[in-house]
């Protein structure tokens, strides 16, 4: 109890100091307790529901979040005593205290029992609770840690279930185990159950136990852990069963986590990610400086104990601490060699690399810190070892009992010392910079108030890839974006791709709302039931570039006005904007349905929602060959001669930056340039272009240019670049080719804008073809460039006139609907055709629309993506009918939930039960 007390102090003091630190705040960005301090309640609440609206569907399945439910019941309940910084302090610390005590509990009873060494058993336990590992994903995804937390409760009380063979510890342990839900993520589940099942392998060679008799626990452990665990584990393996390709497309989001972990920093237990600079100067974690500057201590500490450790191996001659050693060593080394991943210095490259991308299982290891897990399981049981090999040197070395006392204990307490150093150090915490403004609160309150009375969407703006803000710090998860409007299902923003969110989702926001909102028709956002459009200034728009219509907050403002939206909130940091008369319906029968046979690219289905009134007209992209619409595309050329002095200034130059002795100079004919180069350097770039006196608009189209060599040319870089007026950069990747040996033949390069996204292409200002040497040596260069650049623009053509391409419907019907959850709704209507029900939520196959009619079930209707991106049901019942349309997870979750909950209530009866028998038997006894 003693030491129990000493790790609660231990952690306490710090606890203190983080709560007392008015510079501290007690959220991170981007971390899980942020919502709860938000509004628990609502968390919560919507946890239950395994799709949300957020994001126009998205198909939010929060299943890896679990924790959050028992965590905003934790913060509802205990918010009436404490602050929210004491809560969110306190479910940091106190995780620390758990794990700590379960490891000392663990190697007290099991590893050291006969060793008199608590106070080294106690600093092994303390590092369990509070090393590098914990730190960083503390900082980054509190809940990864939760498999961790628990592993070494659960393997305490497996072990009591194995030698005292009571039905008590095999509950425990399986309702531990079934607590990996809180935090669903496969890679640290996965480390957390290698870890369990070697280290009970590992005591069945020192216990010779049973293999058949651990065999039979194991499998009753985990049928009944499988049953406490289903309200999670069956929702998320039929949903990642069903979306398995969608998941294969995820996996090279994160490559570079696994590219660039050396084996020096997977030794110390740090990844490679949180110590570099990433977007603009910003640093992933405080203590990233203090971490570069300490890390050869590190290294050398990490080293010393593994040596302690390797020391008493060769030193002791007790059988049982030898199998320990040798089975972690071994351990030890599977953990350093996988968490390099795929870094140019891991002899498992390749297969690593293979693996993460051909696996859908596989690939959630893409980011292989997880794997550090390992590392930090095995030094926490090197150190009391290591402190005893020490000690057995020290005594052969030397007869100073003060250096044989204070030496091994010096080493190890060095080694938790700088491995807990964000800790005391102040740097653990992610907090902001400044904290949530005033005016968040007043913004949020206000349109709370708006959509009570007139409901629709609030689309935030300027909308960025990552939700980073100015007065907050970057975190490298993808943060909810910190508002407090309490209908979530108003809100649209992007927030990234991280999955499982639909791709149709994706679409629909990302490539169409946002890169493409100056484009966007007005009635198509009414149509869309976009009501409010929220201007948030204090978004840094520098990340994620790719998904923003622009960086000029003032130019959204001038386009908003002009499309009648009314400014109805004005304040310092925050604006919001009205749009009369727009659709708060979700659920409507369009008079109308086209068929399209063929694949749809996004700009296809861009043009189809923008052009049609979907309220009206509903476009199917149908497989079949009947009532096809006729969808052609033609391409339409002109030509700019990139010399006319009427259309701008032509330009040409070097790059002086690079090398200023670069040279280029110009001759002209009447339809080319002679272009003579002179470049020193590699990298070295000549550039020749116009600049126009009025922008031209190139959406949707292909620029060409043509170059002919007059002599052979080796390792020429070839590029278009491309800019509006804004002064916004792009540019295709160079075309580099190893020779243009072939002096009669034309060579064509191509920038096609379909995928542009990050300047405006209606506006563009200047042309400019970049020539670069690509040489380790000085090149002189002569060749001829056509002075007619062509731009092909690709034109979506929809002829309409032929009446065998629709399907009339006749607008004869009543409709009502009721939303009961984000995952259920009730339709009621009265057809005398058949007729599309149209549903303005992002299109996702795993809704389902079940037909009732006089009562009974008559039909069970799937969705098809009306206009490529939002749903359809195709009803082919008349009548009185009531629809309910249901997102089908939803019962794979309450199915799982209630067969987690009757096992629950079955272990409690049983352990009531047990304790009253052994409560008789003891009667009796005396």
């Amino acid at each position: 109890m003693k030491n129990f007390i000493l790790i609660m102090l231990f952690f306490l003091a710090f606890f203190s100091c983080y709560y007392l630190d008015s510079s501290i705040n007690y959220v991170a960005l981007g971390d899980p307790p942020q919502s709860l301090v938000l509004n628990p309640s609502l968390e919560f609440k919507d946890y239950f529901y395994k799709w949300q609206e957020t994001n126009f569907g998205g198909s939010w399945f929060p299943m890896f979040l679990s924790g959050r439910c028992l965590l905003a019941l934790f913060v509802k309940y205990f918010e009436i005593l404490f602050p929210p910084k004491f809560i969110s302090l306190f479910i940091i610390f106190g995780s620390l205290v758990f794990s700590s005590v379960g490891f000392y509990k663990l190697i007290r009873d099991f590893y050291l029992k006969e060793y008199n060494i608590i106070n080294t058993v106690l600093i092994a336990s303390i590092f369990y609770g509070a090393n590098l590992h914990l730190c960083i994903e503390i900082s980054h995804f509190f809940f990864l840690l939760i498999p961790y937390i628990l592993t070494p409760w659960i393997l305490y009380y497996s072990f009591k279930y194995i030698t005292s063979k009571k039905s008590k510890y095999l509950i425990t342990t399986s309702f531990l185990l079934s607590f990996f839900g809180l935090a669903p993520n496969p890679p640290t589940v996965i480390i957390s159950l290698i870890i369990i099942v070697w280290t009970i392998l590992t005591f069945k060679f020192i216990n010779k136990w049973s293999f058949k008799e651990l065999l039979t626990k194991g499998i009753k452990i985990a049928s009944l852990s499988f049953l406490l665990s289903f309200w999670w584990i069956l929702p998320i393996l039929t949903y990642k069963l069903y979306f398995t390709n969608q998941f294969i497309k995820t996996l090279h989001m994160e490559l570079f986590y696994s590219g660039n972990s050396t084996l020096l920093n997977v030794f110390h237990l740090s990844g490679y990610w949180e110590l570099f600079i990433i977007h603009y100067r910003m640093k992933v974690f405080y203590f990233s400086d203090i971490l570069w500057k300490i890390r050869p201590v590190l290294i050398i500490l990490s080293a010393l104990i593994i040596f302690g450790a390797f020391i008493y191996y060769k030193t002791t001659n007790n059988r049982k601490d030898k199998i320990i050693l040798l089975s972690y060593f071994i351990l030890f080394l599977f953990g350093l060699l996988l968490a390099q991943g795929y870094h140019p210095t891991s002899i498992i490259k390749d297969i690593y690399f293979y693996l993460i991308t051909h696996s859908p299982f596989f690939g959630t290891f893409r980011n292989n810190y997880k794997w550090v897990a390992i590392l930090a399981f095995c030094y926490s049981i090197f150190i009391p070892y290591a402190y005893l090999g020490y000690k057995n040197l020290l005594n052969k070395l030397t007869n100073n009992q003060k250096i044989r006392k204070t030496l091994p204990y010096l080493i190890i307490i060095l080694f938790l010392l700088t491995s807990s150093f964000p800790i005391w150090t102040g740097t653990l915490i992610n907090h902001y910079f400044e904290g949530i403004p005033q005016e968040s609160y007043e913004v949020s309150n206000y349109l709370n108030g708006q959509i009570k009375e007139d409901y629709g969407k609030v689309m935030i703006m300027p909308g960025t890839w990552l939700s980073y803000y100015k007065w907050g710090y970057y975190s490298t998860n993808r943060p909810i974006f910190v508002s407090f409007i309490e209908d979530r299902s108003a809100l649209i923003y992007r927030y990234g791709g991280e999955p499982p969110l639909s791709w149709y989702g994706k679409e629909l926001v990302d490539d169409m709302l946002y890169r493409r909102f100056f484009e966007f028709n007005i009635s198509t956002l009414k149509n869309l039931g976009i009501k409010y459009i929220l201007i948030d200034r204090t978004l840094d728009t520098r990340l994620g570039k790719e998904a923003l219509p622009t960086a000029d907050v003032e130019r959204i403002e001038e386009h908003l006005k002009k499309k009648g939206f009314k400014l109805i909130y004005k304040g310092k940091n925050y604006s919001v904007y009205k749009l009369p008369n727009a659709s708060s319906s979700l659920i409507w029968i369009p008079s109308k349905i086209y068929y399209i046979n063929g694949s749809l690219t996004t700009n296809d289905k861009f043009i189809l929602i923008n052009t049609f009134d979907i309220r009206k007209v509903a476009i199917v992209n149908s497989k079949s060959s009947i009532n096809k619409i006729n969808f052609t595309k033609k391409n339409e050329t002109y030509v700019i001669d990139i010399t006319n002095q009427n259309l701008g200034r032509f330009r040409y130059g070097t790059w002086p930056w690079v090398y200023k002795e670069d040279k280029i100079s110009v001759s002209q004919s009447n339809n080319s340039l002679d272009i003579n180069l002179s470049l020193h350097e590699k990298y070295s770039v000549g550039q020749v272009g116009i600049e126009f006196y009025n922008p031209i608009d190139l959406s949707n189209s292909i620029v060409k240019v043509r170059i002919k060599p007059d002599k052979p040319l080796y390792n020429l870089g070839l590029q278009v670049f491309l800019m509006d007026e804004n002064k916004l950069w792009t540019h295709q990747p160079p075309l580099y080719l190893d020779n243009f040996e072939n002096t009669s033949k034309i060579y064509e390069i191509n920038l096609s804008l379909d995928d542009v996204t990050d300047i405006n292409k209606r506006k563009i200002k200047w042309i400019q073809i970049g020539f670069e040497n690509r040489n380790d040596y000085p090149v002189n260069w002569t060749l001829k460039l056509d002075k007619d650049i062509n731009i092909e623009k690709e034109i979506l053509l929809i002829d309409m006139k032929n009446n065998n391409n629709e399907t009339k419907i006749f607008n004869n019907y009543k409709l009502n609907y009721t939303k009961i959850n984000p995952t259920l709704w009730k339709v009621q209507v009265n057809a005398t055709k058949p007729f599309m029900l149209s549903f303005a939520e992002s299109y996702d196959p795993l809704w389902e629309a079940r037909i009732y009619k006089d009562g009974k079930l008559v039909e069970k209707v799937s969705p098809v993506p009306l206009y490529g991106v939002i749903n359809g049901f195709y009803i082919n019942e008349t009548g009185n009918l009531k629809i309910v349309i249901r997102y089908k997870p939803q019962d794979w979750f309450e199915i799982g939930l209630a067969t987690s909950g009757i096992t629950f209530l079955a272990c409690i009866t049983y352990l009531f039960y047990d304790w009253r028998r052994e409560k008789r038997s003891r009667g009796k006894s005396t």
